[in-house]
């Protein structure tokens, strides 16, 4: 640029999507003067208007003050950094001193851009356009580093500002339409952006199922189930050997699944005429697995239920051979006369009873339910 000789109808135009990596040498003064966002306000566009290349030929586009607008775009590249509560306009609110965004007022968090504010007492109001984008007015161009600090900025209080509209001052929660916070908005959020994919929820919560046991399963899918394994990995000191058969180390997969008190047990439980039942590696295997095409009416609905008696009957068992002294251990037809309980039980309770007589369905009739 130094050497370049005076051209009045050359401008020079770049953009990039990491500002922060920029030379300062290229924001000093005489250089990149002007800047702005473009319509993808993450895109920083500077523009070379030196004075010997005829900056009154751009007086349309930029003021002697440096404006710079907000356009609307996608914002998805900051969609972790940007508070979830949106805030109603109105005159009240100052944009510098009072704490409308974040955990402090924007001219202590950024002094350096404050210093430089116009108007050091703007309303929140004042600084959003008609259009309804951010409006800067600083008393001069921003520096290299101003630019950065800048840029931190927009990344607290977002690329699109609060609706200018008549509603009052409040908090509104922005993944909702109505502004309402609901669990279910939260729920769909978090899932969006760290859940599980492909997470089972047809395999977990099922209406005859208790809370309390299809929240079992969910810590089950998560892996947040304390087996010995989970607490030696929290730091606790503990002989690991699982307690129903005592042959191999208690972890989920092994404790539900192929530990061979818990085959006994789904041995008894699953449908035996015509049916050959192979154990799979882990319990997202099962779950992602779990299907029913071939059964009765009231065979679909007992076969959703089957996980859960199974894992919540499994577990209560090795509760209480750790915890309870004297306990009398179950054998393995108990356990499976238990599950078999359960399940008539809570589809029952639903209103899906599917048992004539609950001890001949359960002891001898269990396979004709699925038929």
């Amino acid at each position: 640029m130094d050497v370049m000789n005076a051209k009045k109808t050359v401008f020079i135009i770049g953009a990039t999507n990491r500002p922060e990596i920029i030379d300062s040498a290229l924001l000093r003064p005489g250089r990149l003067d002007n800047w702005g966002f473009a319509r993808r306000w993450e895109i920083l566009v500077f523009v070379s208007i030196r004075e010997d290349f005829g900056r009154s030929t751009f007086s349309d586009f930029f003021s002697s003050s440096l404006q710079v607008f907000v356009k609307d775009g996608d914002a998805s590249g900051i969609q972790t950094h940007v508070h979830d509560f949106i805030m109603s306009i109105s005159d009240e609110i100052s944009f510098w001193n009072d704490v409308w965004r974040g955990n402090a007022s924007l001219d202590s968090t950024f002094p350096s851009l404050h210093k430089l504010a116009t108007n050091k007492n703007s309303k929140l109001a004042d600084m959003v356009t008609t259009e309804g984008n951010w409006n800067f007015i600083f008393k001069r161009n921003l520096a290299g580093v101003e630019v950065n600090i800048f840029a931190a900025m927009l990344l607290v209080i977002g690329s699109d500002p609060p609706a200018l509209d008549s509603l009052p001052e409040t908090r509104r929660w922005s993944p909702h339409s109505s502004g309402v916070f609901t669990v279910k908005t939260l729920y769909s959020k978090l899932i969006a952006e760290s859940g599980m994919d492909n997470f089972p929820h047809y395999f977990i919560w099922k209406r005859p199922v208790p809370s309390k046991i299809y929240f079992l399963l969910w810590c089950l899918m998560h892996d947040k189930l304390n087996t010995i394994d989970m607490l030696q990995i929290k730091g606790v000191d503990i002989y690991n050997s699982c307690v129903l058969c005592g042959d191999d180390v208690e972890s989920q997969d092994h404790i539900f699944l192929h530990c061979e008190i818990a085959h006994s047990v789904w041995s008894l439980v699953l449908p035996s005429n015509c049916w050959s039942w192979v154990i799979p590696r882990n319990l997202k295997m099962l779950a992602y697995g779990w299907h029913h095409v071939h059964f009765s009416i009231a065979g679909k609905f007992l076969w959703d239920l089957i996980p859960a008696a199974v894992v919540h009957t499994i577990w209560t068992e090795r509760n209480k051979r750790i915890f309870e002294r004297n306990y009398t251990f179950k054998t393995d037809d108990d356990l499976g006369i238990e599950v078999k309980s359960l399940i008539l039980s809570w589809a029952s309770a639903t209103g899906k009873r599917a048992h004539l007589n609950f001890a001949s369905t359960v002891q001898n009739k269990w396979d004709a339910l699925f038929v």
